[in-house]
């Protein structure tokens, strides 16, 4: 699956090194790279899906999509 992480330039600098990190909570995902452009200057394509272990959820709206599992760099793809 697809998914899309909109993040600030700063942060995006950190990705680059170390993949996505989940930290204390979860990596906030979206379907459509356009959905979330407001939060942040810098957009990464994410490979996840349940079949390789990662655990996802959708809490609220149909379009936000949490991670529960760091994501590692061959999983990402900086747009």
């Amino acid at each position: 699956m697809r998914l899309y992480h909109w993040t600030s330039l700063e942060s995006a600098r950190q990705i680059d090194k170390e993949g996505l990190k989940r930290g204390t909570w979860c990596i906030h995902l979206c379907r459509k790279s356009e959905a979330w452009e407001w939060y942040g200057e810098v957009c990464y394509e994410v490979k996840v899906a349940r079949h390789l272990g990662y655990k996802l959820s959708m809490p609220f709206i149909d379009s936000e999509i949490l991670c529960w599992n760091d994501i590692p760099l061959e999983n990402i793809r900086r747009l």
